[in-house]
């Protein structure tokens, strides 16, 4: 589960879930405030309550950057289903070649496939928030969380919040304090080193602000960034698109 931790970690959509130019300058220490805490609740939960019904049917295109190499990702997503096809660019290699390199992984509503050019396999250990927990940080919140300071990040100013609970995705989040949108998150790695996200180039995509630039970060160095080169919802996606290998339709 580790190694499909840091998979899924690299192929993310990140409707988010990442390139914020400067972040942590300043951190200001808070008192506790259960009312603070539970204002925010509050306004994220007006604010992103029909996220998952109206932002739904979703197709992206997206690029990957991985020191010099580079991955093409498109990203389909309709209900509690993922879809995730990856080919890598490689110089020199035929569109027909680079495509019969194509990794893809299904999220079918319950369990969760892979399949490659050497086979295909099911899953062990995925669950839903797997794949949804960045499109959905701030259900993380709601379940428990405490606000335990501020900090501007890329120059917005930011919530720095705790979140508790053993099984969350994220450990600590920066939500800015006026937009309500994730511009940071961290954890530990498999390994247990500190993994972040930065996101930056916020875009209106169906009345929320999308991120179309992700950086991840081990050890506060660079290792990914993600740019998404298009963002489609509400489309019709073909049936069978998320069926599981050897299922009726695929």
């Amino acid at each position: 589960m580790k190694g499909m931790d840091g998979h899924i970690a690299g192929r993310r959509m990140v409707f988010l879930a990442a390139l914020l130019a400067a972040s942590a300058l300043i951190f200001r220490a808070l008192p506790s405030s259960a009312g603070q805490m539970e204002d925010l609740i509050g306004r994220l939960n007006a604010r992103y309550a029909d996220f998952d019904k109206k932002m739904n049917n979703v197709i992206i295109k997206t690029v990957e950057h991985s020191g010099a190499a580079e991955t093409m990702m498109k990203i389909y997503r309709e209900n509690d289903k993922l879809r995730i096809e990856s080919v890598p660019e490689v110089p020199g290699l035929q569109p027909k070649a680079a495509d019969a390199l194509k990794t893809v992984i299904i999220w079918d509503g319950s369990s969760a496939w892979m399949m490659t050019p050497t086979g295909q396999r099911k899953i062990p250990g995925v669950t839903r928030d797997t794949f949804q927990a960045e499109n959905n940080w701030w259900k993380e919140v709601v379940r428990g969380a405490k606000i335990s300071g501020e900090q501007t990040v890329g120059g917005r100013r930011c919530y720095v919040i705790e979140i508790v609970g053993s099984q969350a995705r994220f450990s600590r989040i920066w939500i800015d304090e006026k937009d309500l949108v994730m511009v940071k998150a961290g954890t530990k790695s498999p390994e247990g080193k500190r993994l972040e996200w930065l996101f930056s180039d916020f875009r209106k995509i169906g009345g929320w602000d999308v991120p179309f630039k992700t950086q991840t970060l081990l050890e506060g160095q660079v290792v990914s960034t993600s740019d998404i080169e298009s963002f489609e919802f509400g489309k019709a996606l073909p049936d069978g698109l998320f069926a599981p290998p050897g299922a009726k339709g695929q």
